[in-house]
């Protein structure tokens, strides 16, 4: 009986090569004009101009869930509009309709949404499988993603008027709820 000694296929980890880091290169190179567009301009518009302030009575209602799923392909295009610097259609669509106090509105409601509402809701609604307020706490999220990439511009935050102390609030606010939580595990893992 013989044994054969098998041998290892290369591959890109292969350290025998003398190569100690793998290479990632970008496999597709597209152009601006080869993007998929996630959202036309004229759609953009269309969504953007029908984007409406909820109150926390309308938070996770259909109504709200739907502009919620808007909002998530607007996000996605707008970082896509930046990352690829084409025209920032859905940036200046909100600034033409005046909509980015409506989303500093939005997040605002969802925080004091999360702090008011959410606590009572959290026991009836564990062990259940709830996209509904799933969506609805991701929502956060997805605000803050737009934002992000549009207060990049000197402009936009200009155009903020008095809503952008509002957002400086709240970052405050989650920055310093974030402090407390790094003291407080800190100091349950020195104990």
């Amino acid at each position: 009986k013989t044994s054969k000694k098998m041998s290892r296929p290369s591959h890109q980890w292969d350290t025998s090569s003398g190569k100690k880091h793998m290479t990632i290169e970008n496999e597709i190179e597209l152009s601006t004009d080869q993007l998929p567009i996630i959202v036309d301009p004229l759609e953009a518009e269309r969504l953007i101009e029908g984007i409406k302030m909820f109150t926390l009575e309308e938070v996770g209602t259909s109504k709200y869930l739907e502009q919620h799923r808007y909002m998530e392909k607007l996000n996605l295009q707008a970082h896509q509009n930046a990352m690829y610097n084409t025209d920032e259609y859905v940036l200046e669509a909100f600034l033409t309709f005046d909509k980015l106090q409506v989303l500093i509105h939005d997040l605002i409601l969802i925080d004091v949404w999360k702090e008011s509402v959410f606590p009572l809701l959290k026991e009836e609604l564990t062990g259940r499988n709830n996209m509904r307020l799933y969506f609805i706490l991701y929502h956060e999220a997805t605000v803050v993603n737009l934002l992000e990439v549009f207060l990049y511009h000197k402009h936009v935050v200009e155009s903020g008027g008095e809503k952008v102390m509002e957002l400086v609030d709240y970052v405050a606010k989650k920055t310093s709820q974030v402090e407390w939580e790094w003291w407080r595990i800190s100091r349950q893992i020195e104990q």
